[in-house]
């Protein structure tokens, strides 16, 4: 659950979004049963290259294993650049493909070789917009983007990129080469820090009228103006807990629901497991499996584990088939019964698959026991939230102010994510569903309660009594031109945030390929081409 909208604006102007999903291509000659989907190419594109706008290509040779179809004993035969991790992502990758027998008479033997091109691709960047407005405007309009205290928003996030760079090298990448490219990353922020301004500048200055933007120009240069700003953006620090103990009241509050209104400590009787399991041979349970579903899978599989915190277990008893994945399977146990969760289960069981090695041991034909479960892993961290100590009167405060900026919205933020979460509990049976989208409302407006609380008391533990009157003063009169503005541009800067971050990785692509073989000429996309390497990796 989402409940991101403190209406901050430095927050808003700094919205710092992903500059697109990265992909894999493929050119296979083979009859492939399977191979790695979308999502799962995008998830292993590397990180380091993918910061830094840089595209790869590897060839893989591998064997295939009789009669899984599996590929396996995989190596890579060219890597295009060495050293940024494509390689071994795309070694990652083989788990995900598998060959579709019989072979087809005349068709190449399993047992052969098979070549598989990948080439790492980066999506076209976004354009960001070409606003168009007279120089008076632009003029006040930049004295606005400076006192909002942008370019601290922005190198603080550029700091944090650029530290998670260097501190957790990805496989493949060495240490040092890790550590360059954060400093090209801290290195290209200057370079394209002036470029950022301007371009929000021009954003203000085509939405809002001269006088408009003088008057919101004028409160930020006042004492209370500047603190103002500088505390909103302070906030935008603080903010996480707040949002992480919002979703967890939520969650709670929807759990509650759902579990008034269906039983959510149902267990499978002794009698069903029995059924279930039948006579013969008891079913070996597996633990060790060469891939398994990824929490993504079991979040969409079962949804009622991220949205209310509610844990599913589900028993399987399948037959192991001629490639090492589950065949046949029922549902012999499932807690809470009656959910769905044993069907989630069985939905998932194309994403299991035994090593090859087992298949081959004897394996195949064998009953098995498959045991999944649905955990919400990120809600075993959380813990609970101190507000910060304010007087009744500060909190009144800041309650109205964050009152006065909620206006400027037509509906809470977090409709649209329960419009996603109500769409995705479409899986469960009708009964829990109808439950379950009832419960997400009432959990979403308990989170939103708490997020409006503990966000006034944010606010006003940052500022003064005398500040906090002045901001409700502009925001109530003249600033609200600024809000409505920024409001109504919301598409538009998240447009220019995602270009912005585009050219920055643009950037700092080209300075870390200055002392980096970057590949041959052609396989990167950036219009800002690096100068002949020095070293290669």
């Amino acid at each position: 659950m989402r409940f991101c909208r403190l209406a901050f604006l430095p927050t808003c102007l700094a919205a710092l979004l992903g500059a697109g999903a990265a992909q894999a291509q493929f050119r296979l000659a083979p009859d492939w049963a399977e191979k790695p989907d979308a999502e799962r190419l995008s998830d292993r594109y590397p990180k380091l290259a993918q910061g830094l706008s840089l595209q790869g290509k590897v060839l893989l040779s591998c064997r295939v294993t009789i009669p899984t179809g599996v590929v396996q004993r995989c190596s890579v035969l060219e890597e295009q650049p060495k050293g940024l991790g494509f390689g071994a992502a795309a070694l990652a990758m083989t788990r995900d493909f598998q060959m579709r027998p019989p072979l087809a008479p005349g068709a190449r033997d399993p047992g052969d070789e098979v070549r598989i091109p990948i080439n790492f691709k980066l999506p076209d960047a976004p354009r960001p917009p070409v606003p168009d407005a007279d120089p008076a405007r632009l003029a006040l309009a930049r004295r606005i983007v400076e006192v909002l205290r942008f370019d601290e928003a922005a190198t603080r996030r550029v700091e944090g990129d650029a530290r998670r760079m260097a501190r957790v090298p990805e496989q493949g990448v060495e240490t040092a080469t890790s550590a360059a490219a954060a400093e090209a990353l801290r290195g290209a922020l200057p370079e394209v820090l002036p470029v950022w301004r301007e371009a929000l500048a021009g954003v203000l200055a085509s939405r809002m009228s001269e006088r408009d933007l003088a008057a919101a120009a004028a409160f930020a240069a006042t004492p209370e103006g500047r603190r103002y700003f500088e505390g909103m953006d302070r906030l935008t620090l603080k903010r996480g807990p707040v949002e992480a103990e919002a979703r967890r009241r939520a969650r709670a509050a929807a759990r509650e629901a759902f579990c008034a209104r269906v039983s959510c400590d149902r267990k499978s009787s002794a009698e069903d497991a029995s059924a279930a399991l039948g006579s013969g041979e008891a079913p070996e349970p597996i633990i060790a499996w060469d891939r398994r579903p990824t929490p993504e899978d079991l979040r969409r599989a079962w949804p009622l584990a991220r949205s209310m915190d509610l844990n599913g277990f589900a028993a399987l008893v399948c037959v192991i088939g001629t490639q090492g994945a589950p065949e046949e399977c029922r549902t012999a146990g499932e807690s809470p019964a009656g959910l769905g969760v044993g069907a989630a289960a069985l939905s998932l069981t194309d994403r299991y698959r035994l090593p090859a090695a087992r298949v081959t041991g004897g394996m195949v034909g064998r009953r098995v026991l498959v045991m999944t479960a649905f955990l919400d892993i990120v809600a075993l961290d959380s813990g609970t939230y101190r507000p910060p100590a304010v007087t009744p009167a500060r909190r009144a405060l800041g309650a109205r102010l964050l009152e006065v900026l909620q206006r400027h919205w037509t509906a809470p933020a977090w409709e649209e994510a329960l419009r996603r979460e109500t769409e995705a509990m479409s899986v469960l049976p009708p009964e829990p569903q109808s439950a379950a989208v009832a419960a997400l409302r009432t959990g979403y407006e308990a989170g939103d309660r708490t997020f409006r609380e503990l966000s006034a008391d944010l606010i006003c533990s940052e500022l003064d009594e005398a500040t906090l009157r002045a901001a409700i003063a502009f925001e109530t009169g003249e600033g609200a031109a600024l809000r409505r503005a920024m409001v109504e541009a919301d598409g538009e800067l998240d447009v220019l945030g995602r270009a912005m971050l585009a050219r920055l990785s643009d950037v700092a692509g080209a300075r870390f390929c200055r002392s980096f073989d970057c590949g041959p000429a052609g396989l990167q996309p950036s219009a800002l081409s690096s100068a002949p390497s020095t070293r290669t990796p």
